[in-house]
């Protein structure tokens, strides 16, 4: 009866971690390249959060925000200008997942035997239960925790470039959806 409620456990374990491992995987297998995703302050204070299609000599093709398809942006009119850090949800999520499954685990074996509802709980049980409980707690948690570690990369801040010319536009084309659009 132990092992069974252990494998029960360890099986929940597996496929929560299959999840994860998938939940990574496949976009990593998408067909494009997606460009950069950007925040871009202009000179009259409009925020714009949207992708990096192309560079231009003098402007930035984005596509999102308040745009409804692309839009040219010229550098002279960004005042602040960031490439949006990615999102570490999914790794610390597994993190959590792994860490939260360990002490629910080490919880429920340390519950004692009871019944509860007319049925009797062994302390494998308890062990299953406190891994499932504490797997899910722990994704949650990490997931939370991983969307809140982004950080941006500024470019351009008060219209001061943060680099030179040539080298801002070279990082901005290679971070581009078409990089070979002139």
């Amino acid at each position: 009866m132990k092992t069974k409620a252990l494998r029960a456990g360890l099986g929940v374990i597996v496929i929560l971690l299959m999840a994860f491992i998938l939940g990574i995987v496949h976009p990593l297998g998408a067909g494009s390249k997606d460009g950069a995703k950007l925040k871009i302050v202009t000179k009259d204070g409009t925020i714009l959060l949207g992708e990096l299609l192309a560079v231009k000599d003098r402007s930035l093709l984005v596509e999102g925000g308040k745009y409804d398809s692309s839009a040219a942006i010229e550098l002279d009119d960004i005042r602040d200008l960031a490439i949006r850090g990615k999102s570490k949800g999914l790794l610390v999520s597994g993190i959590g997942l792994l860490g939260g499954a360990a002490v629910g685990a080490l919880i429920g074996s340390t519950t004692p035997v009871t019944e509860w509802g007319g049925s009797s709980f062994d302390g494998v049980s308890f062990t299953a239960i406190g891994a499932g409980v504490g797997a899910a707690a722990g994704a949650a948690f990490g997931f939370l925790v991983g969307s809140l570690m982004r950080q941006d990369e500024p470019l351009i801040v008060a219209s001061v470039y943060q680099l030179e010319p040539g080298e801002l536009l070279k990082k901005l084309r290679a971070a581009a959806k078409d990089p070979e659009y002139r």
